[in-house]
């Protein structure tokens, strides 16, 4: 039966209607966002004001912190980068997000919403500042001086095996070595064998372990789901990008932790090795902090820390190690100041420990200037500001903002730098020339820093060492511009970069 023209006209007027209604409210929303809002008066894109859909297209192409870096050339300081977010870019802000409230708890910016996670609660994702206290404190004794010490060895072993994996598979003549997969073989073997007991092996096979692949496709797909918050459509999105397998990938993962974590229980307290949960086995530790944990309740911590402890301290100083390795062969002078340091202190191998490489000042030059020029993590924590609002670097900031001081911006910030561009080492030298070292904050700062900083300069320092010590490098991959063909997601995704490694003639 055909409808009668009377309801046909009907429905149109009722569509048309709607279509007005919809685009009504979206100007006002819009109109309103732009001029009346409280985050009106702050500078950035128009449509970064009046929609998420800015920050989902930038952020999604990979490219956000050279984006973010050219709005804040733009705009200034401080950029408005959604309807309700504002990205600082200045010394003075670092302290007011993550160090604002520290004695005062209801003045504490908490983690933003893009934390916010149905699964276990650990060090990583915990939004209540109480309830992060409590986690960490029962894994400080793992990051511990002391602790620190004891952990050395297992770091030592894993590097001495890099090395010669160098010399045999980065040989003169080769194709090189693809270093990309190398510092992924040795970062994960040292947090598998810190995090589980036990390594994945694979420096010594010279093979990637398929648990690195599965982080790296997590990592893409995770960074796509926290803009959840903003867009719920773009769930969708990362459906289409699910690679094919990697829902079953990553069951299978998730029990090969839960194998590896009864396994860790398994060798209880041996107090003869030092890795991340030994001390929750130490009965006199758990006293201290505050009474024995039952067998269930060890477990779960474990369990809920043991791959963000894997991943914060694999992936991220993975990519620090691609990068210098790529800056120092990029920068011949460079690299034969470091060698000339390392070898000129040391006269074998065995003498290169965390200790004895801690006063070097051109390696430390080195990898300070690293992990400024190429932070592990670019972007920065963001947070929510408290209630009544609060001053971010001179600026009053509304109740419920999400704020962050952006590291890769601020380490190049041509006011707090000489020639921020360029990978200068000796600016981390005395008074260098003139730099706010300040404002590079790898590692952030405040009671949520990085709980893991001493690990890491304690791995870069032995590996860097012992490379310089034993190779000459010279860089295979000449056409690879590091700062052009990467892409962040969380954390860094490189292009490969090869190298030979040719054993040093004396």
């Amino acid at each position: 039966m055909e409808p009668s023209l009377d309801w046909v006209v009907l429905a149109a007027k009722v569509t048309q209607t709607a279509l007005i209604l919809v685009l009504l409210s979206w100007m006002s929303r819009s109109i309103y966002r732009l001029c009346f809002h409280p985050l009106s008066k702050f500078p950035g894109p128009k449509l970064a004001a009046i929609s998420d859909l800015y920050y989902a297209y930038t952020f999604t192409s990979g490219r956000w912190p050279f984006i973010a870096e050219n709005l804040h050339r733009k705009y200034g300081p401080v950029v408005r980068i959604s309807p309700r977010e504002l990205s600082f870019a200045t010394v003075e802000s670092y302290r007011d997000i993550y160090q604002y409230g520290m004695r005062d708890k209801s003045k504490i910016f908490i983690k933003g919403e893009t934390y916010a996670n149905r699964g276990n609660i650990h060090i990583q994702n915990a939004r209540d500042p109480d309830q992060h206290a409590k986690i960490r404190k029962k894994l400080a004794p793992a990051f511990s001086t002391k602790a620190l010490r004891d952990q050395e060895d297992i770091v030592q072993h894993h590097v001495d095996t890099l090395i010669a994996q160098l010399g045999k598979m980065g040989e003169p003549g080769g194709p090189g070595i693809d270093l990309k997969e190398a510092f992924e073989w040795l970062t994960f073997d040292i947090a598998g064998d810190l995090t589980f007991g036990e390594p994945f092996g694979a420096t010594a096979e010279g093979k990637t372990h398929f648990w690195s692949s599965v982080i790296q496709q997590a990592f893409y797909l995770t960074a796509i789901s926290t803009l959840r918050k903003r867009i719920p459509a773009i769930i969708l999105l990362v459906l289409w990008n699910m690679p094919k397998g990697f829902a079953q990938t990553r069951k299978h993962h998730e029990q090969i932790t839960e194998q590896k974590v009864r396994r860790r229980l398994e060798i209880g307290d041996t107090r003869q090795r030092a890795d991340f949960f030994g001390h929750l086995f130490n009965t006199e530790q758990q006293e201290q902090l505050g009474g024995v944990a039952s067998a269930d309740s060890i477990y779960n911590d474990m369990v809920a820390n043991a791959q963000i402890l894997m991943v914060g301290s694999a992936e991220t100083i993975k990519g620090f190690f691609l990068a210098v390795s790529y800056l120092l062969m990029q920068h011949p002078e460079c690299l034969a100041k470091l060698t000339s340091e390392v070898r000129s202190k040391f006269a074998t191998a065995s003498e290169i420990t965390g200790q004895s490489t801690t006063p070097l000042p051109y390696l430390n030059a080195v990898i300070e200037e690293g992990l400024r020029i190429f932070p592990p993590v670019p972007t920065g924590p963001e947070r929510i500001v408290p209630s009544g609002g609060a001053n971010v670097s001179g600026y009053h900031v509304p109740g419920g903002t999400t704020v962050a001081t952006h590291q890769y911006v601020t380490a190049h910030d041509p006011k707090y730098w000489h020639e921020p561009g360029s990978f200068l080492p000796e600016r981390w030298l005395g008074e260098g020339f003139g730099d706010r070292k300040e404002a590079s904050q790898t590692f952030s700062l405040g009671p949520r820093g990085c709980i893991g900083m001493n690990l890491a300069y304690l791995e870069m320092r032995i590996t860097l060492a012992k490379m310089v010590f034993a190779y000459d490098w010279q860089l295979l991959s000449k056409d690879v511009d590091l700062f052009r063909d990467s892409q962040m997601y969380i954390t860094w995704f490189t292009p490969e970069v090869r190298a030979v490694f040719h054993p040093r003639e004396d």
